[in-house]
């Protein structure tokens, strides 16, 4: 019997004794002249970062200097490590970029905009511009390539500085948005070592994508965030057909990295492909990319765990574009050599904000939620 009572106490003591990693991958959607509210967002998104339960953050599209300065710096006590690859930006091979017989005259994009959007901004300006002037923008990719994309690229720009920019004879425009930055940012409350970069800027066209890795608490980690769909928003100008295409080579990409290591692996981010879920109201989106992962040896638990749409249709934010729409289940926590861990959806709910003029707002904190892992 005194036997029995010793083996229980032993096993109590080292099951209450096992240590637990979180690690969380979340959106912030900090998405300037895209995403409403960007700005009023940030420090709400800070506090809510300080408040939740992680133990590693692979944070995505915190595309400006200024806003990853303020989250490290400010987060700084709470995850001491960081890890992000400084901007760079890719040129244009030709000055000016575009001409201006490229963009102005009839059925020209630069004259369309000024028609139709002038007196726009920030996301009511984008969705202008993708409703009333995608055909001319889709010309202008078939004629002039380079063109096309170093206008994209101005994504949070006014119209008058979008212009200058790609007109100017003495400087290249630079062909990725947010100033070539991959907005990833890496936060951990325990050592990184072994800090790289997966850099896919070869493949990558619109914004620069990639990954960050580290190796954090014996786990292989990458933070990525791959081409979205973009089939209604910006015409393809890219290396490959079209947008799937590109997100596929990315995969591919990074799950040839993957096999270099034999560590236990996380695979975090925003992948911008979801899984053909109807039985869950979660709609499929460049699914080959996700089946990839299960292909190549990787398990993603939380299809058996009642999974959740992470980008929705209800969320606040998506609820105000008219360009977005359906539940997808983009966003992801890929593992390889990983058991007993739990996956949940989280930062879902409304927070209070306040706008520029001082007026409260009630919305979401990002047009994704977020996703935790709890590894024992």
């Amino acid at each position: 019997m005194k036997s029995i009572i010793l083996l229980l106490v032993a096993a109590f003591s080292t099951a209450a004794s096992a240590e637990t990693f979180k690690a969380s991958a979340y959106n912030l959607g900090l998405a300037q002249g895209f995403v409403a509210y960007a700005e009023e967002r940030l420090k709400p998104l800070q506090q809510e970062l300080k408040n939740g339960d992680a133990d590693l953050y692979c944070l995505s599209e915190v595309w400006a200097k200024k806003d990853r300065d303020f989250l490290v710096t400010s987060l700084k006590k709470d995850f001491p490590f960081a890890h992000f690859e400084e901007i760079e930006q890719t040129f244009s091979r030709n000055r000016p970029s575009c001409k201006i017989t490229d963009l102005f005259g009839k059925g020209k994009f630069a004259s369309c905009v000024l028609k139709e959007c002038k007196d726009l901004d920030d996301s009511e300006f984008t969705q202008c511009v993708t409703k009333s002037c995608g055909p001319a923008l889709r010309a202008l990719q078939g004629d002039k390539r380079q063109c096309a994309q170093a206008l994209m690229a101005q994504v949070g720009n006014s119209t008058v500085r979008s212009l200058i920019r790609v007109l100017n004879p003495l400087k290249r425009a630079g062909l990725f948005a947010y100033g070539g930055g991959n907005g990833l940012l890496l936060l951990s409350k325990k050592p990184m070592t072994e800090k790289g970069l997966v850099d896919l800027t070869a493949i990558s066209t619109l914004n620069r994508r990639g990954a960050l890795k580290a190796v954090v608490a014996e786990k292989q980690v990458y933070c990525a965030h791959l081409s979205a769909n973009l089939d209604e928003t910006a015409p393809y100008t890219g290396v490959f057909e079209n947008w799937e295409e590109e997100n596929f080579q990315q995969t591919k990409r990074l799950l040839d990295e993957a096999e270099k290591s034999t560590k236990p692996t996380l695979m975090m981010g925003d992948f911008n492909c979801s899984f053909d879920l109807p039985s869950e109201g979660i709609q499929g989106d460049f699914e080959k990319s996700c089946l990839l992962f299960r292909e190549r040896g990787f398990d993603q638990f939380y299809l058996d765990q009642s999974p959740q749409c992470t980008f929705c249709s209800s969320n606040s934010l998506i609820a105000e574009n008219p360009n977005e729409g359906g539940d997808f289940l983009i966003d992801h926590i890929f593992t390889r050599g990983v058991s007993d861990s739990v996956i949940k959806r989280v930062f879902d709910q409304k927070r209070t904000i306040k706008l520029n003029n001082g007026q409260p707002k009630e919305t979401h904190l990002s047009d994704h939620y977020g996703l935790m892992i709890e590894i024992e």
